[in-house]
């Protein structure tokens, strides 16, 4: 009965260690996602208030957006 735990165990553990080397790279791009959350909140905030002071740009400059982004889909359906 110990040895089949003991067996279990480490099966476990070594399960863990290639779960770890598998999450290793996903981990490190949550960790850098979650520590750049309070940049967003700032750059979120001065938006909305570029976005109040200045309604006319911004509604020119998601047209422009849009239109550049159109007539990349139009090129590329030529190509």
């Amino acid at each position: 009965m110990l040895s089949k735990i003991e067996q279990q165990r480490l099966g476990l553990i070594n399960d863990f260690e290639t779960y770890s080397k598998i999450m290793a790279p996903y981990d490190r791009g949550w960790i850098k996602i979650t520590s750049t959350n309070k940049y967003f909140i700032l750059a979120s905030g001065v938006l909305a208030f570029y976005v109040i002071r200045h309604p006319v740009r911004v509604f020119m400059g998601s047209r422009r957006i849009l239109q550049a982004w159109s007539f990349m889909r139009l090129i590329r359906s030529f190509f």
